[in-house]
């Protein structure tokens, strides 16, 4: 991640300037940066000594560049030398959005400096007040005041650069000819999204950051204003979407269906009822508020992740005591609750998961097309020149329960014992052995489990599935390192590791300091294994589930040409 994300140049469409205020170290772009787009800042220095305006847009000299200034919303403050640069810029052919300025900051040469001012803004702005008259062109460029920024880059055939059906980060560089898109799921919980890119001629490639594994797309639209493409992202997961000069002709697929219905969801806004919401201080009625109203509001704009905080607005019950929200509510006829404090982010549909997809299209280096499924059925796809090529699965191998007993060896010296043998998976902190619940550390879990695969499978896929892992995993199975596991799904490709007959699995869990903490808490301080400076936990603090809960599985999944 950290070597793609410092490829090329970042992209955005809008440079907010700085007001030239004293020691000022947070900004607050206003107005607010439209959904789909990206913004930098700037100081009145680096807009006076370092850009132009070069073919519509503003420049820098190390080649990055914007759509559009904007300016301070809710200061109007400029030095004469700064409106003088605006003045340049614009005459040059550049987009400046914002009022115009009415005096300066500073006293040097006041009050001359005030009248400079007036003087050239009268010039630059024109007729434009942001409300009778909201733009004025001069020179080459334009000052648009008094429209919503959306209205505006609509106007200046801008498109969103990124949009998604569920809310997505994302983070959008250009290196040379290639775009490069970094895509995360912010939630707990797996998500499936249309996602829309403003990239037009390349062709789309998933890179996982994860794994590696770079793999062309098959399925995905062109439109109007670039190229649409779902992509199911797992809890907290995320991707790279790299579009590059395409090598060959490709006919992507529009359309995958199985038995007739589609094998990708369509992505819809997901139906919230609010039922109850009250805000304030717990127990005291006076100082707290009915936003059931309030909340489904948010809910109706399309606001689903906010901070709690944000309730207070218009109407803050208790100024200065930090309140606590609690509400009821409906996803899609689901029953949830949420409680959350003034500065938490809280979701509300991260605890909804998407369905996992029956199948997947993959792509070859040659552009030939394959399925890989985990259910059996009639599967469709239609590319974009009418072509329809069609699988048919007739069965899938059933999943393999990894069950019965696990040996469990401890490190020495941190209270458990050797090892101990479990009937089967459990939370080590349910155990009735002092130092095996209350461990933190690596625990280390072997098995030796039989793989009889049928004759008949043909080109299948194989994957151990962990189920719930607290909290990390290094796997190995027959000797094969399969890597860490940090988080869900806790799954890995054994295909190749895999064997016919007795097989051996090493796994290897880390779990969190606290069970130690919190076993220490009972202890004399003499016998205790840890110390901290900070005691947080008590000796009757619950304790957090550890080690390897399981269940774990061998899935496989049918691999098959698309003719």
């Amino acid at each position: 991640c950290q070597f793609m994300l410092r490829q090329g140049k970042f992209v955005a469409d809008l440079c907010y300037l700085r007001p030239q205020l004293p020691n000022q170290t947070y900004f607050d772009p206003k107005p607010a940066v439209p959904t789909g787009y990206k913004y930098d800042e700037c100081s009145a220095e680096a807009l006076m000594t370092r850009m132009k305006a070069r073919h519509g847009r503003l420049v820098l000299p190390d080649g990055m560049s914007y759509r559009a200034l904007v300016l301070p919303a809710d200061y109007r403050l400029m030095t004469p030398a700064l409106v003088k640069k605006i003045k340049e810029l614009a005459a040059d052919g550049a987009t400046i959005i914002g009022p115009r300025p009415t005096a300066s900051p500073s006293l040097s040469d006041f009050p001359k400096c005030d009248e400079e001012v007036a003087r050239l803004a009268a010039k630059v702005w024109g007729d434009c007040d942001g409300q009778t008259v909201t733009e004025h062109s001069f020179g080459k460029g334009k000052i648009i005041w008094g429209k919503p920024l959306a209205e505006i880059l609509e106007q200046l055939a801008t498109p969103a650069d990124f949009t998604a059906s569920t809310r997505l980060n994302w983070i959008h560089r250009q290196a040379g000819d290639t775009q490069i898109y970094f895509v995360a799921n912010e939630t707990a919980a797996a998500v499936e999204a249309k996602c829309n890119f403003r990239v037009n001629g390349l062709r789309p490639e998933l890179w996982d950051p994860q794994t590696g594994e770079i793999s062309p797309l098959a399925l995905y639209e062109k439109t109007t204003d670039g190229v649409s493409v779902s992509l199911r992202l797992e809890a907290s997961g995320s991707c790279f979407v790299v579009f590059r000069p395409q090598v060959w002709p490709f006919d992507p697929v529009m359309s995958f269906t199985r038995d007739g219905q589609a094998v990708i969801p369509l992505s819809r806004a997901p139906v919230i009822k609010i039922q109850s919401a009250t805000y304030g201080v717990p127990g005291d009625a006076a100082r707290t508020r009915d936003v059931q109203t309030k909340l489904q509001a948010l809910v109706d704009g399309g606001e689903l992740d906010f901070k709690v905080g944000k309730l207070a607005d218009g109407d803050d019950p208790a100024y200065g005591t930090v309140k606590t929200l609690k509400a009821e509510y409906t996803v899609d006829g689901r029953q949830l609750s949420l409680t959350g404090q003034d500065p938490d982010n809280v979701s509300l549909v991260a605890a909804i998961a998407a369905e996992g997809r029956a199948a997947e299209v993959r792509c070859d280096a040659a552009g030939r097309l394959s399925i890989v499924a985990s259910q059996p059925g009639h599967y469709e796809l239609k590319t974009a020149s009418g072509e329809t090529k069609q699988v048919q699965i007739a069965a899938v191998p059933a999943p393999l329960e990894v069950g019965g007993e696990w040996v469990v060896h401890f490190p020495p010296k941190w209270g458990a014992p050797e090892q101990i043998t479990l009937d089967h998976l459990i939370s080590l902190s349910d155990s009735t052995n002092d130092g095996v619940k209350y461990f933190s550390g690596t625990a280390t879990y072997t098995k030796t489990f039989d793989w009889n695969p049928s004759s008949e499978n043909g080109d299948v896929e194989t994957w151990l599935n962990l189920g719930d892992v607290q909290v990390m995993a290094d796997v190995k199975l027959n000797g094969h390192d399969l890597g860490i596991l940090w988080k869900a799904p806790f799954r890995v490709n054994i295909t190749d590791a895999l064997k016919p007959g007795q097989n051996a699995l090493e796994i290897r869990v880390a779990d969190l300091w606290p069970n130690r903490m919190i076993g220490d808490a009972a202890l004399p301080v003499a016998e205790r294994f840890t110390w901290s400076s900070y005691e947080p936990f008590k000796k009757d603090s619950p304790l957090p589930k550890s080690g390897l809960l399981g269940p774990v599985s061998i899935q496989s999944e049918k691999r098959a040409s698309a003719l």
